[in-house]
């Protein structure tokens, strides 16, 4: 009897070392295998990441390379763009010296820009320019061109020159009075009209003027102008073609019911 029981103890205890045994193999044969996939899936991740950097890096060799030769080609097309900009010619503005007029220790322009005229006299345009359509002449009775303005004023205004200049002719014309014409260079050239005879000392072929500089005064000289009220005959000429001398100086016009209107009518 306690050979039995002590057999059946013995063969319990072979069961459990034999079960313990198979756990433990089986326990080892999972490690194993799951160890190995462990190792494998972080291969293949080393791999991909190997693979990523690979290819990162090959990418931006590229990309350095290509910026380098861009680089260089932009240097090039600069150089050769200024080497061809240097053969080139620059036109360059270049600007004209002004002739100048000595007048004892003084220096006087003698070429002007329009912006620099002012008006000859004081006064109000009593007839406009007109060079294209005749106009009325009270004195003659009939139409003609009128070469220059007509400033009213009275006998004896001052009469100034309209810009600096030289003096380049003073005569008594058999129709429109005493007269002074003034070379302004750049052939632009004033001429004042019906001035009175008695022109200021000084005031020759060849003296040098400055703008505003008396040159006479206002006279009643002219024969084709005479029946008008006293004024000045003011004329621009500019390259030889007459040009409006109210595009050079700023005049009132003469208001209406005026002598001159009156006449017109």
């Amino acid at each position: 009897m306690e050979n039995k029981i002590r057999k059946k103890s013995i063969n319990t205890v072979i069961y459990l070392l034999l079960a313990a045994m198979l756990v433990c193999v089986l326990f080892v044969s999972i490690y194993t295998v799951a160890s190995k996939r462990s190792g494998d899936v972080t291969d293949e991740v080393t791999s991909e990441v190997d693979t990523t950097t690979a290819k990162t890096s090959v990418t931006t060799d590229a990309s350095v390379s290509t910026d380098a030769a861009v680089t260089d080609d932009s240097t090039d097309i600069d150089v050769e763009a200024d080497v061809d900009a240097a053969d080139e010619p620059v036109d360059a503005e270049v600007e004209e010296t002004l002739p100048t007029a000595e007048t004892g220790d003084e220096e006087l322009p003698v070429t002007v820009d329009v912006r620099y005229f002012v008006s000859p006299v004081a006064g109000m345009t009593s007839k406009d320019f007109e060079i294209d359509i005749p106009v009325y002449s009270l004195t003659m009775n009939d139409y003609r061109a009128h070469t220059g303005v007509d400033i009213a004023a009275s006998l004896g205004s001052e009469v100034v020159a309209a810009s600096s200049g030289v003096v380049c002719r003073v005569w008594s014309d058999p129709m429109m009075g005493q007269s002074v014409t003034i070379d302004h260079g750049d052939e632009i050239y004033t001429t004042y009209m019906n001035l009175s005879p008695e022109i200021p000392e000084g005031i020759t072929v060849g003296a040098k003027v400055t703008m505003g500089q008396t040159i006479g005064s206002v006279g009643d000289t002219s024969l084709t102008e005479i029946a008008e009220e006293p004024h000045l005959h003011f004329e621009i000429k500019v390259d030889g073609q007459y040009a409006d001398p109210l595009d050079y100086i700023a005049v009132s016009d003469i208001p209406e019911n005026s002598y001159y209107e009156d006449m017109a009518s």
